[in-house]
């Protein structure tokens, strides 16, 4: 997995968006893992371009940028119970984490 962040939850759940490479963009439940559900119980999303090479994917302000090698910017909705009570941020630095929640 390459270049992720955590999708800010209010209720503290942990919904993570990561970029695999040649695997896409995951969007996984973590809380789920932790439980000891296997890997594909838990993961709540995915997309993988023909031919994509997925750099980096994060989640900002419901959506996910997908920074492919040779595609360019995927961006996607987040929708549904993985982002209920998401937090909007005023900016990010996903390369950083810098906390604006508080």
């Amino acid at each position: 997995m390459h270049n992720f962040n955590f999708v800010p939850l209010r209720n503290g759940a942990k919904v993570l968006v990561s970029a695999a490479y040649t695997d896409g963009t995951t969007v996984v439940d973590v809380d789920k893992l932790i439980a000891g559900k296997s890997p594909s119980e838990s993961e709540i999303g995915y997309y993988q371009a023909h031919g994509g090479n997925a750099w980096s994917s994060y989640w900002y302000n419901g959506f996910i940028y997908a920074n492919d090698i040779f595609r360019g910017v995927d961006i996607f909705q987040l929708s549904g119970k993985a982002r209920a009570g998401d937090v909007k941020l005023g900016h990010i630095n996903s390369q950083t984490q810098i906390n604006t929640i508080g």
